[in-house]
């Protein structure tokens, strides 16, 4: 009698731990299975802007214009001429500017991006010189006996 009832408690206690790690492995399996089915629905693009001589561009513009509907992305490089813009609409077309001080202007026209893929879009500028219209400062000055401290008056003309 003793060992039936020994039997018993044994099976139900292998039948708890059974039941235990069984829950455990669904609830894992559920819990990563979810997890996985996250959706992606942006896009996004990467690259580099450097002059004809290899040399990384600091702070260039770049601007990507979903043509569609007129969003527009813009960011400008980092210290190693490269550039990220993330969350984009898929599709497209999108044109893709690049500006900086100095260089000719560089684009990419109809481009269409692949949902959930980042593309990688280089830029290579050229030098050109542009000559600027000049700049014209004036300034007057007047004295008031009633004031002690400094004074800027900036008009809507300005």
């Amino acid at each position: 009698m003793k060992a039936d009832c020994f039997q018993s408690r044994w099976k139900q206690n292998l039948n708890q731990s059974f039941m235990k790690t069984r829950f455990l492995q669904i609830f894992l399996f559920l819990l990563l299975g979810l997890g996985v089915q996250a959706q992606v629905t942006t896009s996004s693009i990467s690259g580099k802007v450097f002059d004809k001589d290899g040399v990384e561009l600091i702070g260039a513009t770049v601007i990507a214009l979903h043509v569609p509907s007129g969003s527009e992305y813009g960011v400008i490089t980092r210290i190693d001429g490269k550039y990220n813009i993330n969350n984009m609409n898929p599709g497209g077309p999108y044109v893709i500017k690049v500006n900086y001080l100095g260089y000719a202007e560089s684009k990419a026209e109809n481009v269409y991006l692949n949902l959930g893929e980042s593309s990688k879009f280089d830029f290579n500028l050229s030098e050109e010189s542009n000559l600027m219209n000049e700049i014209l400062v004036t300034g007057s000055r007047s004295f008031n006996a009633n004031r002690t401290g400094s004074e800027t008056v900036i008009g809507s003309e300005k």
